[in-house]
């Protein structure tokens, strides 16, 4: 089936934040998946905060004439944002127009993919090549004295970091939610953080509504034997969520200057990194039929500076690897890019 005919349109929904950085980083991620879908027309949505909301974009999809509207919720865990409010919000937009009739479809949330985990273990090592590791002087260990070259992590990845490296703990921080399973996940995404690292305990905190909280487990991390903590954002955007966790390390490293506190930045791309469009590509919708369909084609577009680069020497941008998450949903129900071509 051709794209016209189908008439599919991508509603995607993020929690919104006050801040203008986060705001804009969500939209330069919107602007990115609807010039890779393009023709099938993609609206950002917001569940708070700014605008547009899900009425407001649900309304612009309907006056595009959609016949089918699939809603991707940009968001790392499924708690009630997910299981509640977006699915009654875009019912009740497509309700006051009368337009009951259009199918929906939620896709999943982002959750533990690989290309996540692999998102938020380059982000640990960009912080250690940038500022963990920069120092002139050695970093010794604080178990066995042993100096640990600055220039180690330039030189190989974490995944092949051994001892005196073990000196240094991961705490992960999430926004936290009062739905057990969304805390399952964490501590399951945490967990497979801590399977790729060789020697460096993964710890997780939450901001409000689970256990252990930030200030708990910064106390409780300060109290033992590491040199390093490694605190890192699990937040797609910046914002206030990211702010307090700044705030909350700022203050246990003033009171414990003997160990080094580093806070990476949260997953997205920087909001003034503006995509270099080299590749224009073509998005097909087809309707589920019992064929196979072909692999989402995810080869990377131009080069975002700063870019991450893996072991290998592949640059891959944050927001190529979130990308490859949505795309990967939407491939389920039949969404897919199929071509991709230079521009003229």
């Amino acid at each position: 089936m051709s794209l016209g005919d189908a008439n599919v349109g991508l509603l995607l929904v993020g929690h919104g934040t006050r801040s203008d950085v986060g705001t804009q980083q969500f939209r330069a991620l919107a602007d990115s998946l609807a010039h890779i879908l393009a023709p099938l027309p993609v609206e950002p949505a917001f569940l708070e905060l700014q605008q547009p909301d899900i009425d407001a974009a649900v309304s612009r999809l309907v006056d595009r004439g959609i016949e089918r509207l699939v809603t991707m919720p940009l968001l790392l865990f499924a708690a009630g944002h997910a299981k509640r409010d977006i699915p009654q919000q875009v019912s009740a937009a497509l309700t006051r127009r009368g337009q009951t009739h259009i199918e929906q479809t939620q896709l999943a949330h982002l959750g533990c993919h690989p290309a996540l985990v692999e998102l938020s273990s380059r982000r640990m090592e960009e912080a250690f090549k940038r500022v963990g590791w920069s120092q002139a002087a050695p970093v010794r260990h604080r178990r066995t004295g042993l100096p640990s070259e600055p220039e180690a992590v330039g030189r190989r990845s974490l995944r092949e970091l051994v001892p005196p490296y073990s000196d240094t703990c991961l705490l992960l921080v999430g926004r936290g939610s009062h739905d057990d399973s969304a805390t399952a996940e964490m501590h399951e995404f945490a967990q497979l953080r801590e399977k790729d690292l060789r020697g460096i305990k993964t710890e997780v905190a939450f901001l409000a509504m689970a256990r252990p909280l930030l200030h708990e487990q910064l106390a409780k991390l300060a109290g033992q034997d590491y040199g390093r903590v490694m605190v890192q954002p699990h937040l797609l955007f910046h914002g206030e969520l990211v702010e307090s966790i700044e705030r909350q390390v700022a203050e246990m490293a003033a009171g414990h200057p003997q160990q080094e506190w580093i806070v990476t930045p949260p997953l997205a791309d920087r909001a003034d990194i503006v995509p270099q469009r080299g590749r224009e590509s073509i998005a097909e919708w087809s309707l589920p039929c019992g064929e196979t369909s072909t692999a989402i084609d995810s080869r990377p577009l131009s080069p975002i500076v700063p870019p991450l680069a893996d072991p290998a020497g592949i640059v891959t941008t944050p927001n190529e690897l979130i990308r490859k998450v949505i795309l990967d949903r939407c491939h389920v129900v039949g969404i897919r890019v199929v071509a991709l071509r230079r521009d003229d």
